[in-house]
């Protein structure tokens, strides 16, 4: 996988303008053999493309690809800090699957993490295609016309006008040929479930041939949706870590910005080791802050969210989510309620309770609605919100009045029947969970609310007493 450096890009903007053409003219596509897509990523240099299609597209402008390329040393300091472990994890799965889904929260450096499995399987004598989904879904192409393309740019074969006889030619194809392809941001042909919608099946019988076992050819998928289609033979669902504190921390010493651990410590924490929050943030530093992340984290801290443009990277899922699961948007919300503190992960009974208004029997769908979207985070059969995840559902939920009084009312009657003796440390910690609830509907309303003090009894059970909790 390849990209132009800084001064490549000068050196092909300087170039498209000598010939007369627009930098977007179908003739460069054409002439390349490549998509509009690839050619716009070849162009501004953001993101890495296939070896092939970069020589490609260097050729038609009569340049030298190695004077353009970026150093692969830049590369793997910068792009990739932190993924070697996800990088092996992929190689593994690799041996025994034919497709891999990488699905996470947006942000999470799903596609970065892809392209460079792509470029280890390039250098391996893969020959890699790529398909970038567009952000409108009115402009989705039919898996038809994807599959017309592949064999006139990368196969250099006539496709049939029989989307099933062209099926049966990429199954042989794939049994000769080492492929390696990229399917980037899938969730926009999935539905709630992780299966294909109605109007793309045909991409279902496309993944369908990807899948098969006797096949030379890995398929890389990146989505924010697992996919879970039953009639796919061999794919795994692969949920992307999120970046360790050290990687941070190297990140911003490569960057050059200046910083104190715990401020770091607490920013890391905040966003939840997101990849994109991390660039961002350095970009923000840099610019404004004279390259001074305390300094950034004092006066800004408070209000990351919003100062760090980090919103949109779930607010166009949870969106979406709002039209399609209107219920599973409701729970996503009132998990905002909860702390994720002093016990960082919850049980399930815990969204049983906020789901007060939807028929116990579709309780399991609906929370599952959410896990297929990578918005739950599961541990141990509990589950918790990734921080940017919880930080809308906190501002969605405070929205509403009405609904953010019930929500903290059921957690703390969750808290109150879950805790039933003191006999360990972790039900010293849930029996005042409900205090803060309590508290926070105090904090919200400024009214005096009835509280559940914990004490032990002499046997050993929990009592409660009821007083007010009163702001001061």
């Amino acid at each position: 996988m390849s990209r132009l450096s800084s001064a490549g890009v000068e050196k092909v903007n300087i170039a498209i303008k000598n010939s007369g053409r627009n930098k977007t003219d179908r003739y460069w596509r054409e002439k390349a053999l490549v998509s509009q897509e690839t050619w716009n990523r070849f162009r501004t240099g953001k993101v890495r493309i296939s070896f092939a299609n970069f020589v490609a597209c260097c050729e038609v402008l009569e340049l030298d690809p190695k004077e353009l390329k970026e150093q692969t040393l830049e590369e793997t300091n910068f792009s990739f800090l932190g993924r070697a472990s996800a990088l092996e994890s992929l190689k593994m799965l690799a041996k025994t699957n034919r497709i891999i889904a990488i699905h996470g929260v947006g942000g999470q450096g799903k596609t970065t993490l892809a392209q460079n499995y792509l470029q280890e399987l390039e250098s391996n004598g893969y020959k890699v295609i790529e398909l970038y989904m567009p952000i409108d879904v009115t402009n989705i192409p039919s898996a038809k016309s994807v599959l017309d393309e592949w064999f006139n740019r990368d196969f250099h074969e006539m496709s049939s006008s029989q989307f099933v006889v062209t099926l049966d030619r990429l199954r042989r194809i794939i049994k000769e040929q080492k492929l390696a392809i990229l399917v980037d941001n899938i969730e926009r042909l999935l539905d709630e479930n992780g299966k294909f919608i109605p109007e793309h099946t045909q991409y279902l019988d496309l993944f369908s041939v990807l899948s098969d076992h006797a096949t030379q050819s890995i398929t890389i998928v990146t989505s924010r949706c697992r996919l879970l289609e039953s009639r796919l033979r061999s794919v795994y669902n692969y949920a992307i870590p999120s970046l360790s504190q050290t990687d941070w921390q190297d990140y911003f010493t490569y960057s050059n910005v200046l910083f104190d651990e715990q401020s770091l410590a607490e920013m890391h924490s905040k966003l939840g080791g997101n990849a994109k929050a991390m660039t961002s943030l350095c970009g923000e530093i840099h610019m404004d802050f004279d390259r001074n992340a305390t300094i950034f984290w004092e006066q800004c801290g408070a209000d990351i969210m919003a100062t760090a443009d980090l919103k949109d990277l779930v607010a166009g899922h949870l969106d979406r989510l709002l039209k399609v699961e209107p219920l599973a948007y409701a729970l996503l919300k009132r998990m905002g309620c909860y702390r994720y503190q002093s016990i960082p992960h919850i049980p399930i009974e815990a969204l049983f309770y906020q789901l007060w208004d939807s028929p116990e029997a579709e309780h399991i769908r609906i929370i599952e609605v959410l896990r297929n979207r990578s918005l739950l985070e599961l541990a141990n059969d509990e589950y918790s919100l990734h921080p940017l995840v919880r930080a809308e559902a906190v501002h969605l939920l405070k929205q509403n009045q009405e609904e953010f009084d019930q929500a903290h009312n059921s957690a703390a009657d969750f808290w109150k029947a879950k805790v039933q003796s003191l006999d360990t440390d972790k039900d010293l910690l849930m029996s005042f969970e409900s205090c803060y609830h309590y508290l926070g509907l105090a904090e919200k309303t400024r009214k005096p609310y009835k509280q559940w003090y914990p004490r032990r009894s002499k046997t050993g059970k929990m009592q409660g007493k009821v007083g007010k909790a009163r702001k001061t």
